[in-house]
């Protein structure tokens, strides 16, 4: 072998004992990364487990000097515990920071267990000296109680107009057979749920008149003793719409259960589409002022939100409608929820609509009559029994109505012509 050829072999041989060199630093590097990673699982789980057995260790620290609830706290926090915020172990040859939190979660609703319960959330982050080694963080959620382990749910209370800002004051419901409870949303928009029993499964639905539900994602959460289970549900701020109604003749509320309100919205919103129609109940009579309508549109029960327009139509015997359209949702959804509006209605001029209903030959008394205004499609105008003659004279204002008459056999309907300060009649005969 020649000098040339022996300094080619040793080349070689270089290259590949240092290749070899790479692979096995690199195949321990992993090895240690796994190492570091167990041992610190390890440690994480040793110090929850140290704050368990503080948890129900009897101790004359602790309140009636029953248990150590009270003692699960750092120590020098506000109230001060037993339980230092941080500290560095050395495991085979590894050194590790171990940092320890405990965060105060109040749980007061009115009515419900646990009340003032303040449940406490105990996090460890175990994290090596070498920044590049794996961190590991573990947590528990501590509860006063020391029967069994609790499990936690979480609701994010989001809203629906936008589909992301969390909406605090939303009365969030969960119920399983014999377990029912109500959580208020922070301001974070979350609704929290401690103590609850794992072996469940919860239906998650609203409990509130103010907010309207799209959706909850999922539907149903069984709790998970070792950890927390969360859901989403998205929600819509209801809009109402109160209406007063005056005689414009003398500023007094108008005392008839004839009365009609129609409320239709125009598209360009989530919700709209033309010519859906919300029809407000008849109020009873004499309660016609501050009546408050709950608006949805029909097709899908979602209540309106503010980027919508709207128009208000009043009926009332003896008066000329008014129309209130276009009109502006007030701005500042959801806490601009609600609006009013006013109507001054004035008396109209009026003919009389004198039907007579007779069934076999006789009159038909208690007959039913419905009359519904033809020319403006409005809805009902009337609704009447006749009387013990068979007949009923109906105020309208003047206009072309439809009529429909059932004396309990059927019914039969004709076109009537009202005009002012004249009795137009019309008879229904039955068989």
């Amino acid at each position: 072998m020649t000098l040339l050829e022996m300094v080619i072999a040793i080349t070689v041989l270089a290259i590949v004992i240092l290749a070899i060199a790479g692979s096995v630093n690199a195949g321990l590097g992993l090895v240690r990364k796994a190492k570091v990673q167990d041992i610190a699982t390890e440690l994480a789980n040793g110090e929850l487990e140290k704050v368990s057995r503080l948890r129900n260790q009897s101790d004359s620290h602790a309140v009636g000097g029953q248990f150590s609830y009270e003692n699960v706290a750092l120590v020098g926090q506000t109230p001060d515990g037993r339980i230092e915020p941080s500290s560095v172990q050395t495991v085979r040859g590894i050194e590790f920071t171990i940092t320890r939190n405990v965060d105060f979660l109040v749980d007061a609703v009115p009515g419900e267990p646990n009340q003032q319960a303040g449940y406490k959330v105990v996090s460890v982050t175990v994290r090596p000296t070498n920044a590049d080694e794996p961190v590991v963080t573990a947590k528990t959620i501590v509860s006063p109680e020391t029967s069994s382990t609790p499990g936690t749910i979480f609701v994010n209370v989001t809203d629906a107009a936008d589909g992301s800002s969390p909406r605090e004051g939303v009365m969030i419901n969960l119920n399983a057979s014999g377990a029912n409870y109500n959580r208020l949303s922070k301001a974070d928009g979350l609704a929290s749920f401690f103590e609850l029993t794992p072996d469940k499964t919860y239906d998650v639905s609203l409990n509130d008149l103010s907010w309207q539900l799209k959706s909850c994602t999922p539907t149903q959460i069984t709790p998970n003793p070792l950890g927390e289970e969360t859901g989403t549900c998205f929600v819509y701020r209801t809009f109402t719409l109160g209406a007063t109604v005056r005689d414009a003749s003398n500023g007094g509320s108008i005392a008839s259960n004839d009365y009609r309100m129609a409320v239709s919205f125009n598209g360009g919103g989530q919700f709209g589409s033309d010519g859906n129609v919300f029809n407000g109940q008849s109020p009873p009579p004499g309660a016609l002022s501050g009546t408050t309508w709950t608006l949805t549109e029909l097709a899908t029960g979602r209540p309106l939100v503010s980027n919508l327009t709207y128009n208000v139509s009043v009926w009332a015997p003896g008066f000329a409608p008014q129309s209130i359209t276009p009109r502006t949702m007030p701005a500042g959804y959801p806490s601009s929820s609600n609006d009013t509006v006013a109507f001054d209605l004035v008396p109209a001029v009026t003919g009389t609509a004198s039907i007579a209903v007779s069934k076999g030959g006789s009159p038909a008394s208690s007959a039913r009559v419905l009359v519904v205004d033809k020319g403006t499609g409005a809805t009902v105008v009337k609704y009447a029994l006749t009387s013990l003659s068979g007949s009923i004279d109906i105020d309208l204002e003047p206009g072309t109505y439809t009529v429909t008459a059932d004396p309990g056999s059927g019914t039969q309907s004709a076109d009537v012509t009202v005009t002012a300060s004249t009795t137009t009649t019309h008879t229904f005969a039955f068989p």
